[in-house]
């Protein structure tokens, strides 16, 4: 059938072959444009087959501005990736077949309206990174509690109202980011966050703020910009801070009662 200037003119470009998204040298796989507007959509998997020989040897695996709808299915088959990052890609879910992955190092869902995640996230031992901000989640996985490797959680910018206290468990953590959620306070999980040096808080309606944050060994930034107006010892936290030598960042418009 015949198209118009105007209609070819404005299809989206031709989605690229496998051989030149995978790099062999690398284990890399790279598909999307991290600097384009979404301009594709397939339904839950790549446009091209990946044979298993090459599945086996993938390591990483970088999408950008796609369209997918799910998890792609044989990013899921890669059981011997140790780096996922999905940006600006539509998923919306994320499948019990991630507990699959069990070599998986870190792994970035950002901007992907991701609503649920699987439980099985947690049988992933070996994570360390777990990137999930700028989502639709609610809740967070009690699971979580058991990727003990874990050094950076970010959950900022989703619509949590509460936090699992299985997070306490997670005793590498030292990156934690909780920003710009529904938090109006905070579980009683921090004593056993040794490690942790970074706390991100702005952005949350929180009551009151525990002063067994101050009880961190590690701590040395704490940021409780935009968002927190008034908690209740706000005073009182911040005095504290500043015995500790802890980084404090507050919203300059805060009124300390």
């Amino acid at each position: 059938m015949n198209t118009s200037y105007e209609e070819r003119h404005h299809q989206a470009p031709r989605a690229p072959a496998l051989e030149n998204c995978f790099d062999p040298a690398t284990g890399a796989l790279t598909f999307g444009d991290p600097d384009a507007t979404p301009n594709w959509s397939f339904a839950g998997d790549f446009p091209f087959k990946i044979p298993q020989a090459v599945r086996e040897n993938i390591r990483q695996i970088d999408a950008y501005n796609t369209d997918f709808g799910c998890m792609p299915k044989t990013a899921l088959k890669c059981q011997n990736a140790r780096h996922l990052l999905f940006m600006f890609c539509k998923i919306e879910s994320v499948p019990d077949e991630i507990g699959d992955l069990r070599q998986l190092e870190s792994l970035c869902l950002g901007a992907c309206r991701i609503r649920r995640i699987s439980a099985r996230l947690g049988e992933l031992k070996q994570l360390k990174l777990l990137h999930l901000s700028f989502n639709h989640l609610q809740t967070a996985p009690a699971s979580l509690g058991n990727c003990r490797e874990l050094g950076t959680l970010d959950l900022a910018r989703n619509r949590l109202r509460t936090l699992p206290a299985s997070l306490g468990a997670l005793t590498e953590l030292h990156t934690l980011d909780i920003s710009d959620n529904r938090l109006s306070r905070l579980p009683d999980i921090f004593a056993s966050l040794s490690k942790l040096e970074r706390l991100c808080l702005d952005g949350n309606p929180l009551i009151e703020l525990p002063l067994s944050l101050l009880q961190l060994p590690s701590l040395k930034s704490l940021s409780c910009g935009d968002g927190i107006e008034s908690p209740r010892n706000a005073r009182r936290f911040a005095a504290a801070c500043a015995e500790r030598g802890v980084r404090l960042v507050w919203n300059r418009n805060a009124h300390f009662t």
